[in-house]
């Protein structure tokens, strides 16, 4: 208690961070409750009435794990399931390797790596490296099973005698040679959205042990500064120079445009289950190959994501051990990039074909600054979130053909129940209604839609309704967040701090792609000079609460003004 009130008195007032991780640890803090049983004990338990099943692997569950059938509260049987459920979720489905081959001889890899740049990429690494690396992480990250954080690794890096010894373990480690602690991994379970009964509904993030993402981080910077010419323009995600909002703001354009001409198109927002944790080991070495990296290199890649041994987290108790056969582990700085490039083939396979429509807009207005050269815009991406371009039925059928192709090579596996589809127009067209039938999508997004679209965390509204439904809901999450902080009892300076870093920094996310009313603007400056004056007497006149500190306010930064400019970077989708 001691401890913490010193923090409290040090941080609390000045650290927006410190309040917001006091935030995020709270809600974070949540245990397991309950737990349904894994599709793959619910298989084990049919088949143990079968009297031709004679596995050992489904003797050994009988013997050693009760399996109820229903939801269960008890922590053996808790572990049991989730032991199961990642055991089947890091199993390998097969795949020929020739099929990949086939698969990947089908598409162009304009760009790949030069000589130049598989010398830098393998160059040995330093120890001024190690250093910055260790020392760009966070002091209180994690550890993994060893214990030992980033403080530690500092001090380590910094011992004249070990040099040569941490330099050799570290270089090693490119030809494949890794340590065996590397491999032996934690797995943390957070909640995501939905039944919480469900293991599909928690993201497993992996701690791993401080030294070991170390030369992760190395590979990440390295891999970095190349991936800008090897991924293609229409993905931003986890890649220097590129930006979530350019997304967002294109398909608001493409939505506005389409709008303003009557473009028959639609829009695909696709969805896939476990997309990390299911990439297939030899898939990603063919592709890294195929971008041209070093043999080497994939050799690497392979030993530290691949063979991992894991353990579980369930409420404080570990869970047996777990071989990780595939997946590529979250909460590793190299794992987003990575998966950048296993799907980058099935993004290069829409792009490449030719009888893929994508949105062409209307003559006149192709692209921003090259009028004169019509190309349509065929998808856009975030990592895993997909949003595919379509012109008529046809595209939506190419689509599918190219989903099953990449499923059938990397594991992949789409879920149709959450695909999401947008009239780009705004209106519901019989034109699309069979083809939509035949992919089971449910989810729609129109002008008479009961329901916002809502792409990448940026809300697009097709009507009035749909603007007021939208300006409903942030008001409120900006009044429960100023509500949550008032809480703490902070001063008005701190209050001050709390509206300009964490919640001017929603608003002007959220601003982007979406155009309020002048009345938002004056709702929304409101509820933050409630929150900072409060009912403090004399009563402050509202406009000095985000006046200067020369014109005698207290500089809140004004709603209004966060509205960003975004038109430029665009230059980069439409090429």
């Amino acid at each position: 208690a001691l401890k913490s009130a010193t923090v409290w008195r040090e941080k609390g007032e000045r650290s927006a961070k410190y309040l917001k991780k006091i935030h995020q640890q709270r809600s974070h803090q949540q245990t397991i409750t309950a737990l349904q049983p894994p599709s793959s004990i619910s298989a084990a338990r049919t088949e143990s009435s079968c009297p031709d099943t004679t596995t050992s692997d489904l003797n050994h569950q009988r013997d050693t794990h009760p399996t109820p059938s229903s939801t269960t509260t008890d922590i053996p049987i808790m572990k049991s399931y989730a032991q199961s459920f990642y055991q089947q979720l890091y199993t390998i489905d097969p795949v020929d390797i020739q099929q990949i081959d086939r698969y990947l001889a089908h598409i162009r890899f304009d760009s790949r790596l030069s000589t130049e740049d598989q010398d830098a990429l393998m160059s040995p690494i330093t120890k001024d490296e190690l250093v910055q690396q260790s020392c760009r992480a966070s002091a209180h990250s994690s550890p993994g099973s060893d214990g030992l954080g980033y403080p530690f690794l500092r001090l380590l890096f910094q011992i004249p005698q070990l040099e040569q010894m941490l330099l050799s373990v570290y270089n090693d480690a490119f030809s494949g040679i890794i340590p065996s602690s590397w491999q032996d991994i934690r797995v943390r379970l957070l909640p995501k959205k939905g039944d919480l009964s469900s293991l599909k509904n928690w993201r497993p993030i992996s701690l791993i042990n401080c030294d070991a993402k170390v030369f992760t981080r190395i590979l990440s910077q390295r891999m970095g500064v190349m991936a800008n010419k090897l991924l293609n323009p229409y993905q931003s995600g986890f890649t220097p120079r590129r930006f979530i909002g350019d997304n967002g703001l294109a398909l608001s354009m493409i939505i506005e445009q389409a709008q303003g001409f009557d473009h028959p198109g639609m829009a695909v927002l696709l969805d896939q289950e476990k997309a990390y944790d299911r990439v297939h080991p030899g898939y990603l070495s063919k592709v890294l190959t195929s971008f041209g990296f070093p043999v080497n290199f994939v050799r690497c890649i392979s030993s530290i994501f691949f063979g991992n041994k894991i353990r579980i987290n369930v409420n404080g108790f570990f869970t047996e051990m777990v071989e990780q056969q595939r997946g590529l582990r979250q909460g590793d700085p190299l794992s987003p990039l990575l998966f950048n490039f296993a799907l980058e083939p099935f993004l290069l396979a829409i792009l490449q074909d030719s009888h893929f429509s994508g949105y062409l807009p209307p003559l006149g207005h192709a692209n921003v600054g090259n009028a004169h050269h019509q190309s349509s815009i065929k998808c856009l991406a975030y990592a895993d979130d997909v949003c595919v371009l379509l012109n008529s039925p046809p595209d939506l059928d190419r689509l599918q053909q190219h989903m099953s192709e990449y499923a059938s090579v990397s594991n992949a596996r789409f879920n149709k129940s959450k695909t999401e589809a947008i009239f780009l127009n705004g209106i519901q067209s019989r034109t699309w209604a069979q083809a939509i039938r035949n992919m089971n999508i449910t989810i729609l997004h129109h002008r008479v839609s009961n329901h916002t679209l809502r792409y990448l965390g940026f809300y697009i509204p097709f009507s009035a309704s749909q603007r007021r439904t939208i300006q409903e809901h942030f008001l409120s999450v900006i009044k429960t967040q100023c509500q949550l902080y008032s809480t703490r009892q902070l001063s008005i300076m701190g209050k001050v701090t709390i509206v300009n870093v964490l919640i001017s920094s929603k608003i002007w996310y959220y601003l982007r792609t979406f155009r309020p009313t002048q009345a938002f603007f004056s709702s929304l400056r409101s509820i933050i000079y409630q929150f900072v004056w409060q009912k403090k007497s004399p009563p402050l006149a509202k406009d000095l609460v985000f006046a200067s500190w020369e014109k005698g306010g207290l500089q809140v930064l004004d709603p209004q003004s966060l509205r960003p400019s975004s038109i430029p970077s665009l230059s980069r989708i439409c090429h």
